[in-house]
């Protein structure tokens, strides 16, 4: 006889949660071994799979264009979008290549992020928006 024990995927849930994990492996009945949540032990697939039906449903679908509607307008989003023409921007004017000084500059943001007081954010040492010169013309970059 074997000493093997076999542990249910809410004792495996529980384990993983207690290291931190957010997800574990476990095996699904309709998907096969596959990733889990380890706040329910459910099947990340199934999860999917449950979600899209739903959203599929008038009542899901409006749900969630509510949700996006709302989130859209927030200050989070539109920090997003900022960041992101920001960064649009910059590949059109530099054509998306790093600069020489990338290789030091890395070296001195990982030391400035790994000497940051416990609870503090930096959000940019240096400005992302500044004016420079491309092609002979002043223009922000």
């Amino acid at each position: 006889m074997s000493n093997i024990k076999a542990i249910t995927k809410k004792q495996a849930a529980a384990d993983a949660k207690a290291q931190g994990l957010t997800q574990f492996t476990a095996v699904c009945t309709k998907h096969g071994e596959g990733p889990h949540q380890s706040s329910s032990a459910r099947c990340v697939a199934c999860n999917a799979d449950n979600h899209q039906q739903w959203r599929a449903t008038p009542k899901g679908r409006e749900a969630h264009n509510a949700y996006s509607r709302q989130w859209s307008t927030s200050e989070v989003a539109q920090h997003h979008q900022g960041e992101k023409r920001g960064a649009a921007d910059w590949r059109k004017a530099t054509g998306g290549t790093m600069h020489g000084w990338y290789v030091v500059e890395r070296d001195a943001l990982r030391q400035l992020y790994s000497e940051r007081p416990e609870g503090f954010a930096i959000d940019h040492a240096i400005p992302k928006k500044a004016y420079g010169r491309i092609d002979g013309k002043r223009q922000r970059v």
